[in-house]
């Protein structure tokens, strides 16, 4: 057991995630898009049908408060966890830029893990791969699924695009405000802010889990956006009981898809 232990400390994260995916029947790929590459996973079944995209967290982007990681790449990909939990027939997960690609991108800096991570230049990033994958599997249709910073990101691309039939996000941090101003930390941005497009969001019907243990995002942080896209209408907030921002997920996972989102059938 120690040796097992010790040759899967010796993986790179890349090979970890990839080893993931493939319990699941995810494949790894990367999508260039004009400035980043995309680490990316996909188990493609039935194409032409919707496809369920997974954007993967903030990653490792912190060592300390004060000290920024030299590799955004995540040590735990919850999002890719649950993207492998996924029975759906057509399903992606999209890693952040520079995420597991570092050392092949060139374009990336340590802001782009920091005060950029939700910068428009990322956010088309991530919107052109998604494009691609739309592409292939010939989708008319895509379900965007978030996971912390990533429901930042989802949020913000299905504000910019027509063909979002759904949200989902646990533990997401859809107000980048709330969240800068409750940690104390630099601002980000108004670019940043899904709440800027909320009139366009309130839209689409949406789920967003939160765990009741967060302190990372707590809860009470999501009070703004909910607020402004008109919760009950197309939007559902629901605080999970002993989940904490990267713990209790998984085994809820599958109960949490087949919930019914609100003002789908419209």
């Amino acid at each position: 057991m120690l040796l097992l232990a010790s040759c899967a400390s010796l993986l790179s994260e890349r090979e970890q995630a990839a080893n993931i995916g493939q319990k699941s029947g995810l494949t790894a790929t990367t999508l260039q898009t004009q400035r980043f590459p995309i680490f990316a996973q996909t188990r493609i079944s039935q194409p032409g049908q919707e496809l369920n995209i997974y954007i993967e967290g903030d990653g490792d982007a912190w060592l300390s408060r004060n000290q920024l990681s030299a590799d955004p790449t995540p040590v735990n990909p919850l999002a890719l966890k649950l993207a492998a939990l996924d029975p759906a027939a057509n399903v992606a997960w999209l890693a952040r830029p520079c995420q597991y690609v570092l050392a092949d991108s060139a374009n990336c800096r340590a802001d782009h893990w920091s005060t950029l991570r939700y910068s428009r230049e990322l956010v088309n990033a991530l919107d052109a791969a998604i494009t691609q994958l739309k592409t292939r599997v010939a989708a008319q249709r895509l379900n965007l699924i978030g996971y912390s910073g990533g429901a930042t990101m989802a949020l913000l691309i299905a504000a910019q695009r027509n063909d979002i039939a759904s949200i989902r996000t646990v533990a997401g941090n859809l107000d980048t405000d709330a969240f800068t101003s409750h940690h104390q930390v630099t601002p980000l941005g108004p670019e940043s802010n899904p709440l800027r497009h909320a009139a366009t969001l309130a839209k689409i019907p949406q789920t967003h889990w939160l765990g009741q243990n967060d302190t990372s995002i707590p809860p009470p942080l999501a009070n703004r956006y909910a607020n402004a896209v008109g919760q009950g209408n197309c939007t559902r907030l629901q605080t999970v009981a002993n989940a904490t921002h990267s713990g209790g997920w998984e085994k809820r996972w599958i109960d949490f898809l087949n919930t019914p989102l609100p003002c789908a059938a419209r």
